[in-house]
């Protein structure tokens, strides 16, 4: 049985508790079996020993909105999608599962273009990355969000994978049929767009798509194979039409006015905001004169601070909030500057922590296993020179992580130059 101690560290367990010095964690095998003081804590002979020493030790973090096979800005225009071959699309999840465990990212949840075959070959540890949940495709209805049917008659998504199901459905009894076809290509999640978006060429982000019934369709059929529903939605009634059908998450919310806020609160459902993706698409246009759609760019604009006016009502009334960046249309392992935005806007740093580890992992279904360290609870773990409390944004430098721990297994160990993964 392998054994791991880190020692002398301040621990931060992602429950919001106040951070406790001079903390030993004992990890054997992949289970975090005794948290104390130096002094009460008894470490066997032979334990491979991480010395904390000025250092936080706090839970992985989790991001609940990634797409892992899509390079950062990717999207952003139209012609890079339509020259890259589906192959190549699939092995670009290799290098991002990579650098998104690099950045301290222990768990993700892919929201789409991502078939579930990445989440079992990371698990056969084929290549490093995080612990991974998919939703393989991302529903749409005819002329909506991921309806890549474009001007010239050409459709962007006509070459997915075979096990990447088709995005377009409409009508409720297609619906609930599509749900089953995502669901036996090995779904976690089902995704749908219940608005339009900011990087579609065709749709408006305030527009409602899927009707209510069309909706309820696919969160009931879900609901028949033991799965939940996401929603883009980014429009107001969009946002509510969604939470009303049972999405159990709204990714983006844009647009949030009182009565969607209340809603959130009552369904007990969380928001994964994403505030990454706008301030990324406007960087690129920035730094790439020509790499961002004039279109996306206009959008993005006209979204960006009733965005973040959200976010901030979100936050003062307390709504669940789990982190996500849309990375994808940000850089993959670029995932943690989306804390700092979000302490930007309302948050505490210890907040936005919470956010990345305990919420995240309640709205991943997780929490009992994982986004705490407590005795008893899996190994997913990073050591940090500093504190994160004091500066959120030194999580963003990973030659600060010290020590990334997935599954009790050291992917990462600076404190010892010892030679690991991801060394």
């Amino acid at each position: 049985m392998a054994t791991v101690a880190i020692v002398n560290g301040t621990l931060l367990d992602g429950t919001g508790a106040d951070p406790v010095p001079n903390t030993t964690l004992l990890i054997e095998d992949n289970t975090i079996t005794r948290i104390g003081p130096a002094a009460q804590v008894r470490i066997p002979a032979g334990a491979t020993t991480i010395d904390a020493a000025g250092m936080t030790i706090m839970p992985g973090l989790m991001d609940c909105h990634v797409h892992l096979t899509i390079p950062g800005g990717s999207t952003m225009n139209l012609v890079e999608p339509m020259l890259t071959s589906p192959s190549l699309k699939l092995l670009y999840a290799v290098p991002h599962s990579r650098a998104t465990l690099e950045a301290g990212i222990t768990m993700v949840r892919d929201v789409g273009m991502t078939p579930a075959g990445v989440r079992q070959a990371i698990e056969k540890k084929m290549f490093p990355g995080p612990r991974l949940q998919v939703s393989v495709s991302i529903m749409s209805q005819t002329g909506g969000r991921l309806d890549g049917h474009l001007p010239c008659c050409t459709d962007q998504f006509a070459g997915n994978l075979p096990d990447v199901p088709s995005y377009v459905v409409d009508g409720p009894v297609e619906v609930r049929k599509k749900v089953r076809e995502i669901l036996r290509a090995g779904a976690d999640w089902i995704k749908l767009c219940a608005t339009g978006g900011i990087l579609a060429p065709n749709d408006n982000p305030l527009n409602t798509q899927f009707s209510l019934e069309e909706l309820e369709a696919a969160v009931a059929e879900a609901a028949t194979q033991g799965k939940e529903v996401c929603a883009h939605a980014q429009g107001t009634q969009g946002v509510k039409n969604a939470l009303i059908a049972g999405a159990v998450s709204i990714e983006h919310g844009v647009w949030l006015d009182d009565e969607a806020i209340q809603m959130f609160k009552a369904k007990n459902a969380f928001l994964v905001a994403t505030l990454l993706a706008e301030v990324s698409i406007l960087e690129r246009a920035e730094k790439n004169p020509g790499a961002v759609a004039p279109y996306a760019i206009t959008k993005t604009k006209q979204a960006i601070n009733d965005h973040r006016a959200s976010f901030k009502k979100a936050v003062e009334a307390g709504v669940n909030i789990a982190m996500g960046t849309d990375a994808g249309a940000c850089d993959h392992g670029d995932n943690i500057r989306e804390l700092e935005l979000m302490v930007q806007n309302g948050m505490t740093p210890m907040q936005s922590i919470v956010a990345s580890t305990l919420n995240s992992a309640k709205l991943l279904r997780v929490d009992k296993k994982l986004g705490s360290l407590e005795e008893g609870k899996l190994a997913d773990v990073l050591v940090v020179d500093g504190d994160p409390l004091g500066d959120i944004r030194i999580l963003q430098d990973k030659n600060r992580l010290g020590a990334i721990l997935k599954d009790g297994e050291i992917y990462k160990d600076k404190t010892n130059n010892r030679a690991t993964i991801l060394a």
